[in-house]
């Protein structure tokens, strides 16, 4: 990360800044994200493409976003929120059928 210093004496330093805690944010998602793709595409294959392509989008919007430095930017993608958290729910909503013996 840039000190503050140097985001006061080079915007771009703050743009670096804010392209590391982007990425670092992705990291932080991609995990859980990544399983719950794989385990809700077992069951629902279509409905998991879809809310995998919806966040990988908001995501890219997201990050675009983020790194203007604009702290109203950030919402631009917030979107990923829906995505992720619907593959949760579809996530519990498989393991619930396998646990009832409909698969």
């Amino acid at each position: 990360f840039a000190e503050v210093s140097e985001m006061k004496a080079d915007k771009n330093a703050h743009v670096f800044n804010c392209a590391q805690r982007a990425h670092f944010n992705m990291l932080e998602h991609l995990p859980p994200v990544l399983v719950s793709l794989l385990w809700c595409g077992l069951q629902y294959p279509r409905t998991a493409a879809g809310l995998g392509f919806l966040w990988v989008f908001s995501r890219v919007l997201y990050t675009r976003g983020y790194i203007t430095g604009e702290p109203k930017r950030r919402y631009d993608g917030a979107t990923h929120h829906v995505a992720e958290y619907g593959l949760y729910l579809l996530g519990l909503w498989s393991s619930w059928e396998l646990f009832n013996g409909k698969w």
